[in-house]
């Protein structure tokens, strides 16, 4: 949904709601549909702000949430994990809680704490350097992400371990982050193998 500046917002809002009913009849779909309803909200000015959200709570509803705040949380892996794909700055996703099941007033580190274990394991397997470093730095750990992966080694093990038996960059992250969470050397992305 990649729209010039001049469009009509009732176009983009239109845009949005198709979006949300498309998520509506697959649960596969649930997941990536809510992604880019958010991704298009993060990517724009605030004036979609309220289609955005009006979207997410139609598709939540829809899906059977009470909330949008647990409809993210359901999908958070995923919609993390699609964020890391794009390659966007993980700092927009901090300007837009409320997107994210959060209270209006939540604070950029509430953001990042309560996305973090997904974002994690996504930017690690990524080798987003600048990501994984704005991510620390948010969450209060400046220049600090083997603390990051010591704090949350759980989910970044459960989240790399299911797919590294088939995937060896997942299995090179793997290995690479199991040393940083037994305090070994600091992160470089360019250790991990490219394969």
């Amino acid at each position: 949904v990649s729209m010039e500046d001049g469009v009509d917002i009732e176009v983009e809002s239109s845009s949005l709601h198709t979006l949300a009913a498309v998520g509506t009849v697959s649960r596969v779909l649930e997941p990536w549909c809510a992604y880019m309803i958010i991704y298009h909200r993060a990517r724009r000015s605030k004036r979609i702000h309220v289609p955005a959200m009006n979207a997410l709570r139609y598709l939540a509803t829809a899906a059977g949430h009470q909330s949008i705040h647990s409809f993210v949380k359901y999908h958070n892996r995923t919609i993390c994990k699609l964020w890391a794909n794009s390659g966007m700055c993980v700092s927009l996703l901090f300007d837009i809680p409320e997107l994210l099941g959060l209270s209006a007033d939540a604070t950029k580190r509430d953001v990042a704490n309560s996305l973090k274990r997904n974002l994690l394991p996504a930017l690690l397997y990524d080798k987003d350097d600048s990501n994984l470093k704005m991510l620390a730095s948010t969450c209060g750990a400046v220049e600090h992400i083997d603390k990051l992966i010591q704090a949350d080694w759980d989910a970044v093990y459960a989240q790399l371990y299911i797919t590294a038996a088939h995937d060896e960059r997942a299995s090179q992250t793997l290995l690479r982050a199991k040393k940083m969470a037994r305090g070994g050397t600091a992160w470089d992305a360019d250790s991990v193998s490219n394969r």
